[in-house]
């Protein structure tokens, strides 16, 4: 028989999952979409913020890493929510580097983009970041 706040928990339960879920395909839309637009500035798009804009652009290196630390939170999380086991964490991580480099790889055919290495090394960079953050976060539990 299920207690009286099971089912409660089990609905809440549900709602991160799709929320997360959410999260990682924003996330992942929002890095092909940076990074196949033929524009690299950010600043010189008509609906960015002007001054958002300028601001990325003036740390276009970080930029390429944070929706990386997302990503790696987002998954880190659910993986440690579900205590999966360390290869699990290792194939979640090689599916961030394969974005990371499907992201640049679709820059060669653009006349204003180029493949950077260095986008790519930050772009892993804030992979790793955000999952060990969730890999060495202390358990609540």
């Amino acid at each position: 028989m299920e207690s009286k706040h099971g089912g409660g928990r089990l609905m809440i339960y549900r709602l991160m999952m799709w929320v997360g879920v959410l999260a990682v395909v924003v996330l992942l839309g929002a890095v092909f979409y940076f990074s196949w637009i033929p524009n690299p500035r950010l600043g010189e798009l008509g609906w960015m913020p002007e001054g958002l804009g300028d601001v990325v652009d003036r740390f276009s290196r970080l930029r390429t890493g944070v929706p990386f630390v997302g990503l790696g939170l987002v998954t880190g999380f659910f993986l440690r929510r579900k205590r999966r086991p360390l290869g699990d964490w290792g194939l979640v991580f090689l599916f961030l580097v394969c974005v990371v480099f499907t992201a640049e790889l679709g820059q060669i055919n653009l006349p204003r983009r180029v493949l950077d290495w260095q986008d790519i090394l930050w772009g892993i960079v804030g992979s790793a970041v955000g999952m060990i953050a969730m890999w060495k976060r202390p358990s609540t539990r």
